[in-house]
């Protein structure tokens, strides 16, 4: 045993002391080794407890500058990224895919705008969309489309300003115009139209999945772009008819409300990745059941 350090007083002056501090402690050598090897196990230990003792309540939101840029466009880009030599109808699936993406970001953006939202929805409308738009730039001349880079800046500057109702409308029009030209450039066929439909349910899926850490929905950037996608879908599918048109409605309603139930999800996901990878296969099949 160890004998505990006497404390022993230092005269300073008449009437005044102060206590002399202890001697260091020094265990033995035996002690001291048992100590420096437990040390790593102690600091993982205080590391997982602290990883573990608050748990996240809210999806996570940038703060500051990187409020306003977005690092799941550039994924989508990654994702284009070998198409862009493509040919023949690969190609035109590649270029409607990226329209797509951009017009599903422009969707959610002016929703959340209008719903009250601003400070999510602006960010949707800036860098995600400059990142679509220079892959899709260089493919614009060949299919005799009119650039549109401009409309979509001056959209970005005015919800940049704080824009909403009339005015945000006055921007959002001229880009979706312009979009929709685009579109128009590429020859569809029902199950044409149906394929990239599908295409988008699996970027919709894709953004959902990516959303979510450890069951709880995370990232508010990744959720709403994969509503917005599904919103871009939906308009897309209205313009059908027929059984496996109603049948692709029918999943994409479906989709929307287990997995969107408000603009603001909430802190659990509503409905499980699988289950909407599932809708998402559902509608790749009933486009296969449509031959060109």
């Amino acid at each position: 045993m160890f004998q505990r350090s006497k404390i022993t007083r230092i005269v300073i002056g008449p009437g005044q002391f102060h206590p002399a501090p202890p001697p260091p402690f020094h265990p033995p050598p035996a002690k001291r080794r048992t100590v420096l090897m437990l040390l790593p196990a102690l600091m993982a230990g205080g590391a997982a407890l602290g990883r573990h003792a608050v748990p996240e309540t809210a999806p996570s939101l940038p703060e500051g500058p990187e409020a306003t840029a977005c690092d799941c466009a550039p994924r989508r880009v990654q994702h284009l990224q070998g198409k862009e030599t493509l040919t023949g109808r690969a190609a035109d699936a590649a270029f409607l895919e990226a329209l797509g993406l951009l017009e599903g970001h422009l969707m959610i953006g002016r929703a959340l705008v209008e719903g009250g939202e601003g400070r999510l929805g602006q960010p949707l409308f800036g860098h995600p969309v400059r990142e679509l738009y220079a892959w899709l730039e260089p493919h614009l001349a060949g299919r005799r489309v009119a650039p549109f880079g401009a409309a979509l800046t001056r959209l970005d500057q005015v919800a940049r300003e704080g824009a909403s109702g009339a005015a945000l409308t006055a921007a959002y029009l001229p880009a979706q115009s312009a979009l929709a030209a685009a579109r128009a450039s590429v020859a569809m066929d029902e199950a044409f139209r149906l394929a990239h439909i599908a295409t988008m349910v699996e970027a919709v899926a894709a953004e959902y999945g990516g959303s979510i850490d450890r069951g709880r929905i995370v990232n508010l950037l990744e959720y709403h772009e994969s509503a917005g996608f599904l919103r871009y879908a939906m308009a897309q599918a209205a313009q059908g008819q027929g059984r496996v048109w109603r049948s692709v409605q029918a999943e994409l309603m479906a989709i929307r409300d287990t997995a969107y139930p408000g603009l603001l999800p909430p802190s659990s996901p509503p409905v499980s990745i699988t289950a909407l990878r599932r809708r998402a296969d559902s509608v790749r099949a009933l486009a296969a059941q449509v031959v060109s």
